[in-house]
């Protein structure tokens, strides 16, 4: 199974030190100097009939939100086939970054440091505070 972190920071480096012992952990951060990974070695990796999504595609998405428990919190039939457009609506910014890598068909389980999910207010329902979570996210469709 591939998981990517997003942000390596405290958390994020934290959770990478757990994994990466039985997982292939690929981690990504505006920082390039905190990464095992950067968008280019990702795309070079996967060079054969890739297609990513970017800037202003419309995308269609399943996910759902868990605790580092991996306990669900919202599950996928909660959360529906979400459509989004890339990097032009409001949406979980750890999501938003990690979309970005992914194949049409992938699932990719997203460790999110608490910065990059809810922020310190949490939303104001089942996530709390400062609170990080993990996404499993499935790339539907790329329009």
């Amino acid at each position: 199974m591939n998981i990517g972190i997003i942000g390596q920071g405290f958390v994020g480096n934290a959770v990478y030190q757990k994994f990466k012992n039985f997982y292939n952990v690929y981690t990504f951060d505006l920082k390039s100097d905190l990464c095992n990974s950067t968008y280019k070695e990702i795309i070079k990796k996967n060079i054969d009939n890739i297609v990513l999504p970017k800037k202003g595609d419309l995308v269609q998405i399943s996910y759902e939100i868990s605790d580092l428990k991996d306990e669900i919190i919202y599950s996928k039939q909660f959360n529906g086939i979400k459509n989004y457009k890339v990097d032009e609506e409001d949406f979980i910014p750890g999501i938003q970054q990690g979309l970005k890598l992914m194949k049409i068909g992938e699932t990719v389980k997203f460790i999110i440091p608490s910065f990059n999910a809810y922020d310190v207010v949490g939303d104001e329902n089942k996530i709390g505070v400062n609170t990080s979570i993990i996404s499993t996210v499935t790339l539907i469709n790329i329009k």
